[in-house]
């Protein structure tokens, strides 16, 4: 067991990225039909489990069918009944509020969106409500298509069981796989 693991602390990132997918294959993330559907499962997965953000995305499609213009139109009271299974309805309904009239301002065109902001789209997105760094991450990569390494507390893990330090801040690990 400690010869294993001694083994697996030499690997590069390249090889562990390799070694990783060997192993368990694609992943398929982010697990969605459409990319309102990554939006708004972004926002509802912050502090629970996908299981109740499940819940929220079968009622927030039985009225929206995911059209961004329909979800754009639910009014906060509706909406914090339709995400109620992802808990924090009130901070959630807001964020979801808030990112989908920015979106329309845009026409939901995310490619003219993405030419307009350039690099600047990630500080764009962090200053929408209910948006940090590791959703921000999550929407440049799965729904605005840019290479972009996600830091999150499992890679806070692998790093540490890998370096054998523990790191506090992520975007020292991000910066490290960019």
């Amino acid at each position: 067991m400690k010869r294993e693991k001694k083994r697996m602390r030499d690997l590069t990132l390249g090889q562990l990225y390799n070694k990783m997918l060997d192993e368990m294959g694609p992943q398929g993330w982010w697990p969605a039909e459409s990319k309102v559907e990554i939006i708004l499962g972004a926002i509802l997965v912050q502090n629970t489990n996908w299981k109740n953000v499940e819940k929220s995305l079968t009622n927030i499609k039985a009225i929206t069918e995911f059209a961004p213009e329909k979800v754009s139109e639910l009014n906060k009271e509706y909406l914090m009944s339709l995400i109620l299974p992802s808990g924090f309805y009130q901070n959630k309904s807001k964020a979801i509020i808030e990112i989908f009239q920015w979106l329309k301002k845009y026409r939901f065109d995310l490619k003219r969106m993405k030419e307009i902001y350039g690099e600047q789209l990630h500080s764009q997105l962090l200053l929408l409500h209910g948006i940090g760094e590791e959703t921000a991450d999550v929407l440049l990569l799965y729904v605005f298509d840019e290479k972009v390494f996600i830091a999150d507390k499992y890679t806070q893990k692998l790093f540490t069981f890998f370096t054998g330090r523990r790191n506090k801040e992520l975007f020292v690990i991000k910066k490290a796989c960019s």
